[in-house]
């Protein structure tokens, strides 16, 4: 098999967690059908790189199985050098072509993302079909792309990229070039505000601080299609798939546009024309779409009680803490996200409920949250009757994106123990890499220090070993520390630094659900 331009420019410890099977399940199970456990299934990723968006699931779930598929065999060697360490048993990375695989047995979950705009038209039309062979009676597949009408401005400046680096031989002359080219046609606009200037700068500082394969492939590979929603389930309903949903369920909730957009689609039917019209509106250019089988009615409509099934985790804190007890009838309670997004809370009810909810901070169950706050606002309502209530709110909160639905409350722990230790498969991803993942299928980076900790966190060394390890790094010469640029060397102040640092790093890893039991 002849080098690839994935071998050349490959993929990093990325995770994508909108293609997780869990989430996969959970948009299933809203749209009211019956995915298959994704516990226990079986889970074909195809286009996958060194693995990094599978493994991670492989090492959730034991008793499932995962095939990847890849035809960079350098990124399929390096996924199985992480299986190995891990000690995985049930996973197999294939160096292969899409076009080339088959199996005997179906798959109850297929993930291809970054694949589909990227393929010629002959081979996506043997992928599509490659999916609908190989999916399971109730599986759900994703398929990812990028999107119209919001790439088309930036197929122009694609094209203007190809045209100008056709004579460079390797992928880092190409980028150079292209970065190089795109600031000299910004510069030559001078002091204008024209909105291709505009468009311009706003595309070249995206792409200063974008990967090198991100720029690579997405800008610079030979076919990079993109397509609207229309066109994408047209495609798989030629070969005997149906659309089911966006992976950000939210963004096909008309409420979260301003009232002109829902009063003129809200008479409309057919909700592919509805989304198509939303991706019009917001100058969409990337899409994950969920697909399965044809032939099974897909009801949309979301049924608050459906919400039992699931986790909630709340992105709200309440802006003034709520004191324990019952709770006055008009009290108002504002809330809001990291990110600023406000809510409101109003009533006794609305404002315990959503209270005790933040308070978890983990994800919960309806029951949890309900017989909770019960005790703590001394809530006078039924069990029956609050769960109702708390299911209604969540699922309006959820469609405005301030609480997020879970299939599986992940395995990971909020305290810092005294022996702390670390997600496994994270430990070992920190051997050789800057980005590890989380329980909740997130890629988060860490520094050579977080790295050293990190591998360390084994629940046999405590505070004081892990500080006495990033001690020795230091005066060993394999971390430095600095002081007004100047390397520090005296022990004393190289053991304090070396303490709070990893108070600091453990903090960070129980925030970023990098802890295990």
């Amino acid at each position: 098999m002849s080098e690839t331009s994935y071998d050349a420019v490959p993929y990093g410890n990325e995770t994508h967690p909108r293609t997780h099977i869990s989430h996969l399940f959970t948009i299933g199970r809203l749209f009211n059908l019956t995915p298959p456990d994704f516990r226990k299934g079986r889970v074909l990723e195809l286009g996958c790189a060194s693995g990094s968006n599978i493994i991670p699931m492989a090492a959730d779930y034991p008793d499932a199985q995962f095939v990847g598929v890849d035809l960079s065999e350098a990124q399929i060697r390096r996924g199985q050098e992480l299986i190995g360490r891990a000690g995985l048993k049930n996973i197999d990375l294939r160096a292969q072509s899409i076009a080339d695989f088959g199996s005997a047995e179906p798959f109850d979950y297929i993930i291809c993302h970054g694949v589909l705009s990227w393929i010629p038209p002959e081979v996506r039309t043997a992928l599509l079909k490659l999916m609908r062979q190989n999916l399971s009676s109730n599986g759900l597949a994703v398929v990812s792309y990028n999107a119209m009408p919001g790439w088309g401005a930036v197929r122009s400046l694609r094209d203007i990229m190809l045209y100008h680096t056709a004579g460079f031989p390797t992928p880092a002359e190409k980028m150079a070039q292209a970065r190089a080219l795109l600031q000299f046609i910004l510069d030559s606009q001078g002091d204008s505000s024209s909105p291709y200037r505009n468009f311009l700068e706003q595309e070249l500082n995206l792409l200063k601080g974008a990967n090198s394969n991100y720029f690579f492939h997405d800008h610079l590979e030979e076919h990079n299609q993109p397509f609207y929603l229309h066109e994408v389930v047209a495609m798989a309903a030629r070969e005997g798939l149906a659309y089911v949903a966006d992976t950000d369920v939210p963004s096909m909730f008309l409420g979260n546009y301003k009232p002109n957009v829902g009063q003129l689609l809200a008479g409309t039917n057919d909700p592919v024309r509805i989304e198509q019209y939303l991706d019009f509106v917001t100058n969409r250019r990337f899409r994950s779409s969920v697909l399965m089988r044809a032939g099974t009615p897909i009801n949309r409509s979301i049924a608050s009680a459906r919400i039992e099934e699931l986790w909630l985790q709340s992105l709200l804190k309440p802006e003034n803490a709520v004191a324990d007890g019952e709770l006055a009838p008009d009290i108002v309670v504002r809330f809001s996200t990291e990110t600023g997004l406000p809510h409101t809370a109003r009533g006794a009810l609305s404002v315990a409920l959503l209270s005790m909810l933040s308070r978890f901070g983990r994800p919960a169950t309806v029951a949890e949250i309900v017989v909770a706050a019960r005790e703590r606002y001394r809530l006078p309502q039924s069990e029956p009757e609050l769960r109702q209530n708390l299911c209604e709110i969540a699922l309006r909160l959820f469609l405005m994106r301030i609480v997020v639905l879970r299939s599986d409350p992940a395995r990971y722990v909020d305290t810092i123990s005294e022996r702390p230790v670390g997600l496994p498969l994270a430990r070992v991803q920190a051997v050789d890499s800057d980005r590890v993942t989380n329980a909740f299928h997130q890629s988060v980076a860490i520094d050579p220090t977080g790295r050293i900790i990190l591998q360390a966190m084994d629940g046999t060394r405590d505070r004081a070993a892990l500080a006495e390890l990033v001690a020795k790094a230091i005066t060993s010469g394999r971390l430095t520390l600095l002081h007004n640029g100047n390397a520090v060397t005296d022990v004393a102040a190289i053991e304090q630094n070396a303490a709070t640092t990893v108070d600091t790093l453990l903090s960070g890893f129980r925030v970023n659900a990098l802890l295990s039991a």
